[in-house]
C-alpha cells in the first residue's frame, strides 16, 4: 500500500509568534509528494517575515482579510494533491 500524498493547509491571521511552530510540526510529519500551504489572511504582525525561513519548503500566499473559511478555501484551490473519499473497512 502506498502512502497517500497530502496537502496541509494552514490558515493564519496575526499569529506570527506561533506560525513557525505549526509549520515545523507539519514539515516533520509530511512525506514525499506532500505539500504545506500557508494562507496569510491579511496579517499585520510580521507573519510574512516569520515564515521567511520556510519559503523553500512551503507555499505561501497572502490574501485580504476575509476569515478562516475563505483562507482555507483559497488553500484548497491551490492544493495539488487530490481529495479522496475513503471508506472505512471493518
Amino acid at each position: 500500500m502506498t502512502t497517500p500524498k497530502i496537502s496541509v493547509i494552514i490558515p493564519n491571521y496575526n499569529r506570527a509568534a506561533m506560525i513557525g511552530r505549526a509549520v515545523q510540526s507539519a514539515l516533520s510529519q509530511i512525506r514525499e509528494g506532500g505539500e504545506i500551504i500557508v494562507v496569510d489572511d491579511g496579517s499585520t504582525d510580521g507573519t510574512q517575515q516569520a515564515l521567511a525561513i520556510f519559503r523553500d519548503h512551503i507555499t505561501y500566499v497572502r490574501v485580504s482579510n476575509g476569515g478562516a473559511g475563505k483562507a482555507r478555501n483559497r488553500g484548497l484551490a491551490l492544493a495539488r494533491n487530490p481529495l479522496e473519499a475513503r471508506a472505512e473497512v471493518s
